[in-house]
């Protein structure tokens, strides 16, 4: 009927200034009537202290019909342990509890959050959107929940009001229904602002770029990078949820007195998933708490993060069951380019791997062999490689991390999403398995020997008298081989052929002696190539070479350096006994 219901309504401030003929978007702050029925609502803009503007002058519509229906609340406070004084821009934590009156459940997963809104004294919206706190747990009509709430204080000081209130992500508030809580705001003692910041435009996942700022000391006390003041930032989703709380600090190269402000080459670290984001700067004094801005200038900005640069995914793996200590394996993997470069072999780009201990924490060899990519790959595209395993030089359960690298530029480092790109392996000593393998088949041959006795004077017996030279033959070939493994050098081109001939060169010299005696002789024969091989391998670890023939001349000195000496034994050289032992048993046996 035109009668007046309200005159003042929420004001709500336009972010910046209205030239003549522009068009600006306002999201307005409506409060419904209490009583339901049948309303016009008529917007109009205002100069506080001055007036209103009056309708306009076009025909542009500004009275609306709005029916306003009975509704029971959907929520309510039931208490909150909100500091009543808070120092301008700080973060804090509130617990609140409030309850769920209906008519449908809150769900975290469907983005129901508890946020609030700042207003000063006259009602003015002073922060429009506060940060979310997510809901710990799913909520049904009628039951009464805690949430940990954080807020952060308005950046200007001053009296300011408190509204606490539950939101879904992308649909609505549920309604201011909460009393305002009063709180000051007052000027800490170390304040702070930016005077300008250069644009970041769009950055690539994990991308590190460096930034422009303007560093302005607002408060009373020195920032004072002596007493650990840093520049840093936060990462917040779009919706001002925390993503990322501690950002990549920032020095100062000298104390910022009150009143003073300072260029600063600040650096970024992009977030690794690609999205909307807001960085949020932030002071830092290590070891005490964060700082942030009592100007709101400059100090938020909107970012778009696209896809990493550098960047894969596994889409398939097959796994070895083992992997040999030394030596090389092959494991063929899958892998997708879901960074922004387009990945080739001329770019430096290669498949290669780390070694970490059984639990995928300690690192036990990071620079792993690699392997070239036989195709370029765009970004979106997938390749098949050949990985080229090389062992890490220690048996047992281990875990083999799959990486991509950009030669001279950076490892890829491991994808957010996908198929994990690490499993345990077992990683055995080849020659290991060998020496058991003999040792039990001569074993075996010399217990049926035992058994099966030939008669005396039979030609066999022939045969039989070869049995310890043979063994020294083919112990002092898998020697060759164990020592190989265990220091980490392969054996080079041809040294597979010679390696028979040089175990052959003993067995002739056995062979001169009497049978009764082979045994013990090639058990002495055995054992002292093992020794040698642990000197070597010693010596080895001490200065990267085998043992010179003079330094055999030194041997005196030994004894002086023995605590070094068992410092460095490794316990994977206890694969150079079971051999001389075996020899032993078998002469003590024969």
């Amino acid at each position: 009927d035109g009668e007046v219901v309200r005159y003042d309504g929420l004001r709500t401030r336009f972010a910046d200034v209205v030239a003549p003929g522009e068009i600006v978007t306002v999201d307005a702050t409506l409060e419904a009537p209490e009583r339901p029925g049948a309303y016009l609502l008529q917007w109009e803009p205002v100069r506080e202290q001055v007036g209103w503007y009056g309708p306009p002058r076009l025909s542009t519509t500004v009275v609306i019909p709005v029916e306003v229906v009975a509704g029971a609340p959907e929520w309510r406070l039931l208490s909150e342990d909100v500091p009543r004084v808070m120092s301008a821009g700080a973060l804090v934590e509130a617990k609140v509890r409030l309850e769920n009156l209906g008519p449908k459940p809150w769900d975290p997963a469907a983005g129901d959050r508890l946020s609030y809104r700042w207003r000063d004294p006259e009602g003015a919206l002073v922060v429009r959107d506060g940060l979310r706190s997510a809901l710990p747990r799913p909520v049904a009509v009628g039951e009464a929940i805690e949430v940990t709430l954080t807020i952060r204080a308005p950046a200007r000081p001053g009296p300011r009001t408190l509204h606490v209130e539950p939101l879904r992500e992308g649909e609505r508030w549920y309604g201011d229904l909460a009393p305002a809580i009063a709180v000051e705001v007052a000027t800490p003692a170390r304040a702070w602002g930016l005077a300008a910041a250069a644009p970041l435009g769009e950055l690539h996942g994990g991308e590190v770029v460096e930034v422009g700022v303007v560093l302005e000391n607002l408060g009373e006390e020195v920032i004072d990078p002596g007493a650990g003041d840093r520049l840093s930032y936060h990462w917040l989703s779009e919706e001002g949820d925390l993503v990322i709380w501690n950002g990549r600090r920032s020095d100062l190269d000298a104390p910022l007195l009150p009143g003073e402000s300072r260029a600063i080459a600040a650096q970024v670290v992009a977030p690794v998933e690609p999205g909307r984001y807001r960085l949020v700067w932030a002071l830092v004094r290590e070891g005490e708490g964060w700082t942030p801005a009592s100007r709101d200038d400059h100090v938020e900005a909107p970012v778009e993060v696209a896809p990493p640069w550098l960047a894969f995914e596994i889409d398939e793996v097959r796994w070895p069951r083992w992997l040999p200590a030394a030596g090389e394996g092959e494991v063929e993997v899958r892998v997708r380019n879901t960074g922004a470069a387009t990945w080739s072999a001329a770019a430096g780009d290669r498949l290669s791997y780390h070694w970490l201990d059984a639990a995928g924490e300690g690192m036990i060899e990071r620079q792993g062999r690699r392997t070239p990519i036989p195709e370029e790959v765009p970004p979106g595209g997938s390749v098949t490689v050949p990985l080229r395993v090389s062992g890490p030089g220690v048996g047992g359960e281990l875990t083999l991390a799959i990486d991509m690298v950009r030669e001279h530029v950076a490892w890829y480092g491991e994808p957010p999403s996908g198929p994990p790109p690490r499993s345990r392996v077992r990683v055995v000593w080849r020659s290991g398995l060998w020496q058991v393998a003999f040792i039990a088949l001569f074993g075996a041959l010399a217990a049926g020997l035992r058994r099966w006795r030939p008669p005396a004077g039979a030609r066999r017996w022939l045969l039989v008298d070869l049995g310890p030279a043979l063994f020294t033959f083919a112990a002092t070939w898998l020697l060759i081989h164990t020592f190989a493994d265990l220091s980490g050098i392969a054996l080079w081109r041809g040294a597979e052929e010679l390696a028979p001939a040089s175990a052959a060169l003993p067995v002739i010299a056995l062979l001169a002696a009497p049978s009764a005696w082979r045994g013990g002789l090639g058990a002495l024969w055995i054992a002292l190539i093992a020794l040698l091989g642990l000197a070597d391998l010693v010596y080895l670890h001490f200065l990267g070479s085998i043992v010179p023939v003079h330094a055999l001349t030194a041997a005196h000195q030994v004894g002086d350096i023995a605590a070094s000496v068992r410092a460095v034994l490794d316990p994977s050289y206890v694969w150079l006994l079971p051999l001389p032992l075996a020899a032993i048993a078998l002469a003590l046996a024969w």
